[in-house]
């Protein structure tokens, strides 16, 4: 993910390993990488933005709080945010360091999956090792690289299971919202998306997650919040504007609602962790 035909913002951290290695960069508003030919497996976990990949056979859209899957053999270009900058991290692997079953279930594996905190802890660990110096350091990212794509297969077969049983309207809504969170919504938008009735949408919302569906809609937007506190430098007025809170008073109060902790206090704590 190095190349970009527009200047990134701030320098690339990356570690490398034999056959591999993970990243970290920050991508500046209508940022482009490529065209390239993409030659490894590689995994790229948007933590701010999105990012839309355009391969010789496909297109397909990376939100925020997603890891999409590349495959090699494909020329591919990634469109990012064009209204802010994008954030994300990635891990890539030469195909033979892979078992040639798991090759082929990559392959066939969805392009983009919800971005999990034990994908989120592994690519951490990755990130972490950066500047780490000797065998040992080597070594351990040769073993870490491909459990990354295994616990992406793991993901693959829960979001299977999952998916048959929640209602495709309402999968198309949740999906919808993940990608506008930095707005607020309202009950007759998120039903224009379903294509149900208010009330219905209400029942889905109820019935398979338990919740209503601004108050979903909320959760999501702490949730975001409470990552970019976390993986980012943002202050805390960007991330209430990133998240669709009105201001930062107003994000910092349903924040604690939530979180029992100020947006001040999550970030100090998680940092010091």
């Amino acid at each position: 993910m190095a190349r970009s035909s527009k200047k990134i913002s701030i320098p690339i951290t990356y570690t490398a390993a034999p056959h591999g290695g993970f990243g970290y960069v920050r991508y500046p508003a209508d940022g482009r990488h490529g065209p390239v030919e993409q030659t490894q497996f590689q995994l790229v976990g948007l933590v701010q933005g999105e990012a839309e990949v355009t391969t010789t056979q496909e297109s397909f859209l990376i939100p925020v709080d997603h890891i999409g899957l590349l495959k090699p053999g494909r020329r591919l270009s990634i469109q990012f945010t064009r209204g802010t900058e994008t954030l994300h991290n990635w891990v890539h692997l030469d195909a033979q360091s892979l078992a040639h079953d798991i090759q082929i279930q990559l392959n066939q594996a969805p392009d983009v999956l919800p971005f999990t905190p034990r994908l989120r802890q592994l690519m951490e660990l990755g990130l972490q090792t950066t500047g780490t110096n000797g065998p040992a350091g080597e070594q351990f990212l040769v073993h870490l690289a491909p459990c990354l794509f295994h616990e992406y297969l793991r993901g693959t077969n829960q979001t299977a299971k999952s998916s048959e049983r929640l209602p495709e309207s309402l999968t198309v809504t949740m999906n919808w919202v993940r990608r506008h969170l930095y707005r607020l919504h309202t009950l007759d938008e998120l039903a224009k998306v379903a294509r149900v009735s208010p009330n219905h949408l209400i029942k889905l919302f109820r019935e398979h997650l338990g919740t209503p569906p601004l108050r979903w809609c909320n959760q999501e937007r702490i949730h975001h919040a409470a990552g970019l506190l976390e993986n980012t430098g943002l202050t805390i007025s960007e991330i209430a504007d990133h998240c669709g809170f009105s201001n930062p008073y107003h994000f910092s109060r349903v924040f604690r609602q939530h979180q029992s902790l100020s947006p001040r206090e999550y970030r100090q704590k998680r940092w010091a962790s």
